[in-house]
């Protein structure tokens, strides 16, 4: 499966992609409208961190954690500092 999260405007939508089926399956959304922010997954799970929220693009030091299986949201601890298009390496 993929996934896809965000857009512009800034927007919490989450979409699964099976590509067998060729169909988009709306997931439960992400707690805010973050863009511009680095993301990776591990073990099924997917992680965000940093990004902007809104206007005036107001860097954030949010991290979040996604579980596709069970279609749930948490938040993890707050990085140290506020970033933005970051990249994200495990």
């Amino acid at each position: 499966m993929r996934y896809r999260r965000g857009g512009w405007p800034p927007m919490a939508v989450v979409e699964e992609d099976d590509p067998t089926t060729d169909t988009w399956t709306p997931k439960n959304d992400a707690p805010n409208g973050l863009m511009a922010v680095g993301s990776t997954e591990v073990d099924g799970c997917i992680y965000v961190f940093g990004g902007v929220l809104g206007v005036p693009n107001v860097a954030q030091s949010t991290a979040l954690g996604f579980d596709p299986v069970v279609d749930e949201w948490m938040q993890l601890r707050a990085m140290p500092t506020r970033r933005q298009k970051i990249s994200v390496l495990i």
